[in-house]
């Protein structure tokens, strides 16, 4: 892992682009000509850049059975906080910084894909942003914040930004084969602690004997029912070189098939890609193509299946002799469904269709002109395209017994959704070094134009017809961008910059135009007479940069609303302005004995004015909601990424690399007479969150259980106020205070171990589905049992408890993310094939005290997610 781009070479142009058109600098793991020039930067420049940034190549990538492209770095960057979206096959991952700038809104770094913005909106609930590109076409990925240049991105680079390059050729390159194929076995990490068939007999037995005749003969673990070992297998093929030594050209093709190990659940993916970068007038002028598409077709798991698998009586069988396809179910005296009764686990996922189909069709054409007259000046030209569909349906077969005991359920269920990205930029460059001023100077200048159009149509009918909905919704989005910075280098150590973008929105709720501006310096230490007799050092640089950008986080309320958003119908404030982000970086990046250890240290301070949020009015006024300027906030954090050469030599080559990551959050004052901002996440119902003067975003508002002496929680007891009023606790938060990672990389001679270990602490989670399970009660009026959670046995509770304190947990953990084995068996057939082997695990280790399956839960409230499998595979590599 190369945290501080060290012996990284920019290998291509970029572009600039914003918004949803952002400014990009796109760079890859092969070397360019030493002429070569980065579009934004100038070689010394983009030195300094590459001091700031953190960037992993190919080599670097976590390893395994990759099912999305953000696994690759996850884990990898200081203060970017990965997190998967639970262990669905072909499931995306949630990306945002740990210093955020939102309360509600987007905390995700705006993503280049080979300078192109990638739609952070994906229009498939349940895949990535990043599902259309292939993981094994990647070579690079870079994470830049701490660079003043980054405002020609516009307020999207308020985060960072993530520049993700997929692999070129050059005109001197070979023909070459790459193959690569992975088989792996997925298998369920940890078990949900629900009661044993006799441990319910026993229960049902001593507290409520006159039920037992409810009891089955059966001893069932519908855990044992609903997962699998699940296999799956990816293969990658590419086709590189250079046509007559003039056009060079990539050719790749995948295939994933990826199950997933609550049965029924699947996806496949398949991908082409298509990169030609020729040149033409001694390499004055330059064209890159990329034509790509991908294919994504996933089988669904119902959202409460894992729910109804933890609470269904174990003692029941599987199946039975009945009309409803011969699964179990409760039946009433008429032989009916008995309504309402609990659901068949397994008859919810192989009775119920769920279904999920993605296609992404993307192409853009980057062409640079470098002027003979004076190559020092460039004109940039990009055209992109892209366009993807998305259907998800949902069919119910007529004997599943859930569509009589669940009156005016869904028979059948239609959304279709599509995208359209379009846009175009234009700029010029300027980057010479001024003998005369013993300075490199930069200048940028350009304009782009954004389109976007979305377009979605619903529909549903009901059991029986009795009723059936439609609607159909389309948006589109216009964006244009001025943008420029100049960046000034003298004598190599002292470094300048000023960078701005304005943007206009089509659609901006607040009426104003987003103007961003940053200013930044650095300086090089080693450059300076007072360091030459020093040895300790191989490298020092300090950095700082002043940053404002505006964000209208209005956008992603408004564009919400027409469809099932709560914000449907909602005012805006007249005065409603864009959000203020003020942010100042301070860092130092730097090179120790004899260059074995390097690395980077940072601070972030940004203040946040104006935090636009919906504000409820009156019913009276025929609205819900209005959008207003409700608050202030501040985030500060300090950063670390190290890694330090153990060993090197010929035959042992050992390294080892660390992140550290600790942010904090206070919200600092609340406007028109607010005393805080509160909202439940997922619309749950099962816990809340508040933000108060004083206080972190987002902290837990729960009631605050009651406990005997010895510990014990009082069931339905919560503390009291001297008035009598039920005492509601604030504190904890699900954002982490600290996220760390720590990897090592070992070569001996031709075997290889590579391991990632990952951890937060001071995150917590509200554990709802043990609050929802954590209760067992039978009565005469039911004709059947529930199950409850093993903790009912300590607890005792006969009723749900409502958000309770007592269901806040810890969250802490280290993941093991992945350790792999690899024997380099080297060259075959006449030295035409290089071949290698690895074997790999993920996820097979997790440390932590909460008590659900998985710590890691996006919005902090665990309803029962899909659980993160542990994955254990065997892989092939040949060159040819």
């Amino acid at each position: 892992m190369k945290q501080t781009l060290r012996n990284y070479k920019p290998v291509r142009l970029g572009s600039i682009t914003f918004g949803f058109l952002l400014a990009g600098l796109t760079v890859t793991a092969q070397q360019l000509p030493s002429d070569s020039l980065s579009v934004l930067y100038s070689d010394a420049r983009y030195q300094d850049l590459r001091r700031k940034a953190q960037s992993l190549t190919a080599i670097d990538f976590n390893k395994g059975l990759i099912s999305n492209s953000e696994q690759l770095f996850t884990g990898k960057f200081a203060g970017l906080q990965l997190s998967a979206q639970g262990g669905q096959p072909g499931a995306g991952t949630q990306i945002r910084v740990h210093n955020i700038t939102s309360i509600t809104g987007s905390n995700q770094p705006l993503i280049l894909l080979d300078g192109v913005p990638v739609n952070s909106q994906q229009t498939s609930f349940f895949t990535g942003v990043l599902n259309f590109i292939n993981p094994s076409d990647i070579a690079s990925v870079t994470f830049a914040k701490d660079d003043a240049t980054l405002a020609v991105y516009g307020s999207r680079a308020t985060n960072g930004v993530l520049f993700i390059n997929t692999k070129q050729t050059h005109k001197s390159d070979r023909i070459r084969v790459q193959y690569t194929s992975t088989a792996a076995i997925s298998v369920l990490r940890k078990k949900a602690d629900v009661l044993s068939a006799d441990q319910l007999r026993e229960v049902v037995e001593k507290e409520y004997p006159e039920e037992a005749n409810l009891l089955g003969n059966y001893s069932t673990d519908w855990q044992d029912v609903i997962y699998r070992n699940a296999y799956s297998h990816d293969q990658h093929l590419s086709l590189s070189g250079s046509i007559l030594k003039a056009v060079p050209f990539r050719i790749s093709a995948g295939h994933q098939n990826q199950q997933g190990i609550l049965k029924t659940t699947q996806s496949k993916r398949n991908t082409l890609g298509l990169a030609l970068n020729p040149s033409f007038l001694q390499d004055h002028l330059k064209l890159n193509l990329n034509l790509g598409g991908a294919q994504q077709d996933s089988r669904l798991a119902q959202p409460d299946l894992i729910y109804n698998a933890l609470i269904f009586d174990p003692t029941q069988p599987v199946y039975q002799d009945n009309q409803y396809g011969n699964y179990f179910a409760y039946l009433d005296e008429n032989g009916k469904a008995a309504s309402y009764s609990p659901l068949n686990p397994l008859s919810l996922l192989e009775q119920q269709h769920l279904t999920d189909e993605n296609n992404t069709m993307a192409g853009s054409a980057h062409l640079q002109y470098k002027f003979h007259p004076l190559p020092a000046l460039k004109l940039n030209l990009r055209y992109s395209y892209q366009a993807t569909d998305n259907a998800y349906k949902l069919s119910v077969d007529e004997k599943l017994a859930a569509l009589e005991a669940r009156n005016g359920s869904i028979m059948l269920q239609d959304f279709d959704r599509g995208t359209k990205n379009r846009f175009t930029e234009a700029f010029i460059v300027y980057e010479h070094p001024e003998q005369l001023l013993q300075s490199d100077i930069s200048i940028l200048a350009g304009v782009a134009d954004a389109t976007i159009k979305r377009v979605q149509n619903y529909r549903e009918w009901m059991y029986n017809g009795t009723s059936s909905w439609w609607q159909k919704y389309k948006t589109e989005r216009q964006t244009r961008n001025l943008f420029g910075k100049v960046s000034l280098l003298h004598k190599s150590k002292y470094g300048a910059d000023l960078a701005f973008s304005s943007v206009r929105e089509s659609n901006l709720v607040s009426g104003n135009n987003m103007f961003n501006i940053a200013v930044g310096g650095h300086w090089n230490l080693l450059k300076e007479n007072f360091m030459v007799e020093q040895s300790s050092f191989t490298s020092l640089n300090l950095y700082g940069n002043l940053s404002s950008f505006k964000n209208d986080n209005s956008l992603a309320f408004v564009e919400s609303a027409p469809s099932t958003s709560p914000y449907y119908g909602t005012l805006v404030d007249p005065d409603l302005k864009p959000e203020n982000i003020i942010k100042l970086n301070l860092g130092a990046s730097f090179g120790l004995l004899d260059d074995k250890l390097h690395g980077k240290l940072s601070y972030t301070r940004s203040k946040v004015k104006g935090v636009i949020h919906p504000v409820g009015v009156s019913r009276q006024t025929g609205y819900e909601y209005y959008l207003a300027n409700v608050a202030d906030f501040t985030s500060s954090g300090l950063e670390a990424a190290m890694q330090y050469k153990l060993v090197s030599n010929e035959q042992f080559e050992w390294g080892v690399g660390t992140t550290i990551s600790y942010n904090t959050t206070n919200l600092t004052k609340m406007h028109n007479g607010m005393n805080g901002i509160s909202y439940s996440p997922n619309y749950s119902g099962y816990a809340y969150f508040i933000s108060r003067p004083g206080q972190p975003v987002n902290t837990f508002r729960l009631y605050e259980h009651a406990y005997d002496n010895n510990g014990r929680p009082i069931a339905d007891t919560y503390k009291r106020s001297q008035n009598g009023a039920y005492i509601l606790s604030e504190k904890n938060s699900p954002d982490p205070k600290l996220l760390l990672s720590v990897s090592s990389d070992l070569t001996y001679k031709k075997l290889s171990m590579g391991l990632l270990f990952r951890g937060s602490t001071g995150n917590y989670v509200f554990n709802a589905l043990e609050q929802r399970t954590g209760y067992f009660l039978a009565t005469e009026n039911d004709s059947y049992l529930m199950n409850a959670a093993g903790s009912y046995l300590k607890d005792g509770f006969l009723f749900p408890q409502l958000r309770s304190t007592h269901f806040l947990e810890n969250a802490s953990f280290i993941k093991l993310e992945y350790i792999q084995l690899g024997y380099h068996v080297g060259n075959l057939w006449k030295d035409k094939v290089n071949m290698s082997l690895t074997a790999t695990a993920q996820n097979a280790l997790v440390l932590t005290k909460y008590k659900g399956q998985d710590p890691e839960v996006i919005n902090g409230v665990d309803n029962g997610q899909y659980s993160n499998p542990a994955t254990y595979s065997l892989g092939l590599k040949l060159d040819i």
